[in-house]
């Protein structure tokens, strides 16, 4: 008996569309969540498909804001917008960045920093999936999801009337609320309890422990410890030497766009890594590969490279500086050796 293939019509609204990959995502989180015993390989292709689908979604339901403007505006390049083009789906919509800008300078939308870096975030998350590997787990995908929940709940409420929706656009909000419960719910948890070890470490570590902000899951709880790895205890993430020195001078320091003595990661005279900071607010310099640590007065700044570089008394200076008395008078006080060494060689 031959089985004849029942044609089924595949019709979703751009709205849609985009509340069923955040249903989906929620989903797929709150079965993790579920079921601790899951294999390693089941929970990574979940926690892929959470990451592509709540980007997905969010996003989807950013450009259907615009769409509803104009249906132009969801066209990368409005030079070549076409009705016909939007119809066989024949295009590259616009997308990250760009599309939270046009939302800004069409629509008289502004995410707030916190949104936009939270949204940014997650994009990176995809994008590393996508196109490198998985290094995620289910913690940090966890915040992801209760920061950019926070962003769809907003636009939803202010930018969305949801009287208006159809019948399967409500019925898939719905669903996402219930699920979004159990999911804060487990959320808040694993805080509560990243907050009492954090206490605990304090306790022990005191001024020896340094808290930034975790790159990957965004939560306060990136920890360093005297001589130790660096390692969020929320998600466990263990960030490079270079990330946790961006981390350091973005939370500690708290100075972004500041003048170049206090800016820049240089290199360090111990490992030779760039990744030394110096942190005069705090009083000290600090390494975050080889865990080089010194009072910031053990510093200067070379008046001829402008690079800083260590120092240990006056001796320091002299060992470089030739027996030669006019050579001595060309030198400046604060020179790195380097300097003093080229300075040096054209005499020689």
């Amino acid at each position: 008996m031959d089985k004849k293939r029942v044609e089924t019509e595949f019709n979703y609204s751009l709205l849609e569309n985009g509340l069923d990959f955040i249903y989906s995502a929620v989903k797929n989180i709150s079965e993790l969540n579920g079921n601790r015993l899951l294999k390693s390989e089941h929970k990574n292709r979940i926690i892929k498909y959470v990451v592509l689908h709540l980007y997905s979604g969010i996003e989807l339901v950013l450009k259907n804001i615009l769409f509803a403007v104009h249906w132009s505006f969801v066209f990368a390049d409005l030079d070549k917008a076409e009705r016909s083009l939007l119809e066989t789906g024949n295009f590259i919509s616009i997308g990250g960045k760009g599309l939270i800008k046009r939302l800004e300078n069409l629509c008289s939308i502004k995410l707030t920093s916190n949104e936009a870096k939270a949204l940014e975030g997650l994009r990176n998350k995809r994008n590393r999936i996508e196109h490198f590997n998985i290094k995620e787990n289910s913690f940090s995908v966890e915040s992801s999801i209760n920061k950019c929940v926070a962003l769809l709940v907003r636009v939803l409420n202010v930018y969305y009337d949801i009287d208006k929706m159809n019948v399967a656009e409500k019925e898939l909000l719905q669903k996402i609320c219930v699920l979004l419960g159990k999911t804060q719910k487990h959320y808040d948890d694993a805080i509560i309890i990243a907050n009492r070890v954090l206490v605990e470490l304090r306790r022990q570590y005191d001024e020896n422990l340094i808290v930034m902000n975790c790159p990957s899951c965004g939560e306060g709880f990136l920890v360093k410890k005297t001589d130790e790895e660096t390692k969020c205890i929320f998600c466990g993430y263990e960030p490079s030497a270079e990330e946790v020195a961006d981390c350091y001078v973005n939370d500690i320091m708290q100075f972004l766009g500041y003048e170049y003595e206090r800016n820049l990661l240089f290199e360090c005279h111990k490992c030779g890594q760039e990744t030394l900071v110096l942190d005069y607010e705090n009083g000290k310099a600090i390494c975050f590969s080889c865990n080089f640590e010194f009072d910031i007065n053990n510093f200067k700044r070379c008046n001829e490279c402008l690079q800083p570089f260590y120092v240990d008394g006056d001796s320091k200076y002299k060992s470089y500086i030739s027996d030669d008395e006019l050579c001595f008078e060309e030198f400046d006080f604060d020179v790195c050796p380097t300097c003093i060494e080229n300075k040096i060689a054209k005499y020689e």
